[in-house]
């Protein structure tokens, strides 16, 4: 059996350490990015595994043009959906971790070797996600989400605390307690699968963008928004009972506009998502399930991302921020940070006030 020394892996077809786990439909046209990226790992003891979902294009056949042992192609016997061929990848994969991918973002070289070794070196974490690098119709920007068990899991209450295509999960972990994405969450499945985990385990991110995540316009119907918006609705209702704060329609649909930093519509509307802000604090605190500095960072974050989202604000919205105690807790790079006052002073231009008064 071959080793590699300075990893401290044993490369074996049979039993890898990773399963890249990668579902797959109709993507022919990203297959050439993303496949590479995976094979071109630093750590090499993985094994890719591709579902494909009831293609209709050329996806198969990319796949099977890459002469690669590591990996394995497996159809789906129709279109299963993203969570049932992901519960299908999960019944199949052999590693001890297995890493999510999709079909058209590509991984940095060193995305498995950096999570595999703090996994390794930390038990207590079930399931480990990073920052990542959008790419494709837009300008390429980093975009964050919380580190620490104690963010991540607070961060829970207002969003997803991971990027999907990101993490790196124990399969152990999902053997012992049963866990597998429910398919009656056709849109939201991973945040629902991270509200069961969190509660037999810690979670966390590395802040490194380990993956390049595509941005490009997608065919999404009202159908589907309304779906993702419906079950996301349900899942941030049961999160808010945890902690006793019971919610009607509207109020539930406002702390999803919140907690996903949505643009708000004037300032008393940005002084209204504060004050909901401080109370979801106080009311997870006294809860005893969140940690005030758990709570506080995830709080610091949703606060910074609706500010920012709120650019169109002008001015007004820079001081809102900055006078709240929620601004403490986070603290933007530079680069987000001079971006925002970017977008501020470019909504200030004549034209656009115009158009946003109108």
């Amino acid at each position: 059996m071959a080793r590699v020394e300075e990893e401290g892996l044993y490369l074996n077809s049979n039993s890898p350490r990773v399963t890249v786990l990668m579902p797959v439909y109709n993507a022919a046209g990203f297959l050439g990015e993303c496949i590479p990226s995976i094979l071109r790992q630093s750590f090499k003891g993985f094994e890719l595994l591709v579902l494909d979902d009831g293609s209709t294009d050329a996806s198969v056949e990319v796949v099977r043009g890459y002469a690669d042992p590591r990996i394995r192609l497996e159809r789906n016997p129709g279109n299963l959906g993203v969570a049932l061929t992901l519960n299908r990848g999960l019944e199949m994969a052999r590693g001890e971790y297995i890493a999510r991918m999709d079909a058209d973002d590509k991984a940095h070289p060193e995305r498995l070797a950096c999570q595999v070794n703090f996994l390794d070196r930390n038990p207590e974490i079930g399931i480990l996600g990073s920052w990542v690098r959008l790419f494709g119709d837009q300008v390429p920007v980093i975009e964050r989400k919380p580190t620490g068990p104690e963010a991540v899991k607070a961060t829970l209450l207002f969003d997803t605390p991971f990027f999907h295509p990101t993490v790196m999960i124990r399969r152990s972990l999902l053997e012992a307690y049963g866990l597998r994405y429910d398919p009656t969450y056709t849109r939201t499945e991973d945040y629902e699968l991270w509200s069961r985990v969190a509660d037999f385990c810690n979670l966390d991110n590395l802040p490194k963008a380990l993956v390049s995540m595509r941005v490009h316009a997608e065919n999404i119907t009202a159908t589907t928004k309304e779906a993702m918006t419906r079950q996301t609705l349900a899942l941030l209702t049961r999160h808010l009972n945890k902690i006793g704060i019971s919610v009607n329609i509207r109020e539930a649909a406002f702390h999803h506009h919140v907690g996903r930093g949505r643009r708000m519509s004037s300032l008393d509307e940005v002084h209204r998502a504060e004050a909901w802000i401080r109370q979801i604090i106080q009311a997870a605190v006294r809860s005893g399930k969140y940690t005030p500095k758990g709570m506080s960072i995830a709080a610091g974050m949703t606060w910074f991302r609706l500010c920012r989202n709120s650019s169109n604000l002008g001015p007004g919205i820079w001081r809102a921020w900055r006078s709240s105690p929620l601004s403490k807790s986070y603290v933007p790079c530079r680069q987000e940070y001079f971006r925002w006052l970017a977008s501020i002073a470019w909504h200030m231009l004549p034209g656009k006030r115009k158009r946003a008064s109108a």
